[in-house]
């Protein structure tokens, strides 16, 4: 199922890749709602849509690309894109050395 597809790195790795995304304008964000085993959440916006990165404790990182949620409340009523997410994700945590396990 898509929305199951997540990266996998050595739990070892999170707050390294997490300081990795802040270094490429991702911040937190009060607006998150967080989940059972989330360790960081994570935004960056590009153009009219945002990358939402979540890191969690066993290492798995999850990725969303949806409308930015300030063009009113179209990113309710889409479904957000979780392979595009991933793609994007990966691209930039290979500039920082990083390559998932999966």
């Amino acid at each position: 199922m898509e929305s199951e597809m997540n990266l996998q790195f050595s739990p070892f790795l999170l707050r390294r890749i997490k300081i990795a995304l802040l270094k490429e304008g991702f911040h937190n964000t009060r607006f998150q709602f967080f989940k059972e085993g989330q360790i960081f959440g994570l935004v960056k916006r590009f153009s009219l849509k945002q990358l939402h990165v979540r890191g969690f404790i066993d290492g798995s990182i999850k990725a969303e690309l949806e409308l930015w949620r300030f063009l009113g409340p179209f990113h309710l009523l889409l479904k957000p894109k979780i392979a595009p997410a991933l793609q994007k994700l990966k691209s930039l945590l290979r500039k920082h050395g990083f390559a998932p396990f999966s």
